[in-house]
Order: C-alpha cells, then sequence, then structure tokens
C-alpha cells in the first residue's frame, strides 16, 4: 500500500482501495474507535452518568432524593429544591431533566416513570426510580 502525506496533512492513496483500507487502520487505531474504525457506543450507564455530573444542581437533587427513596411523591421531591423556591420550580427542574434525557438519546423510563392518580384537588403524583437511575451514583 503507497500513500503519501502532504504537508497541509492531506493523505494521498493510489486507489480508492487504499484509501479506505488505510482510513479503517487509522480509526481502529484512535482511542475511541472499535473494530473496523467504528465508534465505541458507550452503554446507557456511562452516558446517563456523564450527564448527571454535568446536570445543574437542582436536577441531581431530584434525581438523588428519588434514587435514595426509590418511590417518592411530588411533595417529597419539591423538599430536595433549595429552601424559598417556588411550587412550581420543580415543574421546570423536571422538565429540564427530562429535555437532557432526550438530548443525551436516553429513554426517562429507564430513569424514572411517573404515576399520577386522582383528579383536582385530591391529585397526587408518585415517582418510581428506574434501573439506569438506581445503578448511578449522584
Amino acid at each position: 500500500m503507497a500513500f503519501r502525506v502532504k504537508p497541509d496533512g492531506t493523505i494521498e492513496c493510489d486507489s480508492p482501495e487504499e484509501a479506505i483500507s488505510l482510513s479503517k487502520k487509522l480509526a481502529g487505531s484512535m482511542p475511541g474507535h472499535g473494530k473496523n474504525g467504528e465508534p465505541e457506543r458507550p452503554t446507557a450507564v456511562t452516558s446517563f452518568e456523564t450527564l448527571v455530573k454535568e446536570m445543574p444542581e437542582k436536577q441531581r437533587r431530584i434525581l438523588r432524593a428519588l434514587r435514595d427513596k426509590k418511590t417518592a411523591s411530588l411533595e417529597e421531591l419539591r423538599s430536595a429544591l433549595p429552601r424559598g423556591e417556588s411550587k412550581f420550580a420543580f415543574s421546570g427542574t423536571i422538565a429540564g431533566v427530562l429535555k437532557n434525557l432526550k438530548k443525551a438519546g436516553i429513554d426517562s423510563g429507564q430513569v424514572f416513570t411517573n404515576k399520577v392518580t386522582g383528579s383536582g384537588a385530591r391529585r397526587e403524583s408518585t415517582y418510581y426510580a428506574g434501573a439506569l437511575l438506581l445503578e448511578t451514583e449522584i
């Protein structure tokens, strides 16, 4: 296999087949790449752990409280927020968690689920920790 590296970093090969072969060899030798030059895909746990580290503190507090209790009411999770937060702060914070999960390609059902019972003044929300949340240190 013959190839030339130009001063600007461009690599020239004699044939397309040689270019493909060289590309696979180079990609396979780079960190973060697996067999045949394909990028390694992080596991859901690794992605979630990384995501949690990058989340704002309020979001981590809610997830930590849910992980510790495994099942928590809306009021219990609201109490995990800093004092002085409005009762509506929870909604924005949990929406932020859902948005971050979606952006990372993680199914929110693996992290937590929510069940609403009753209606009107008797409406109650219960949150359940999912397997991914239970496996993760926060």
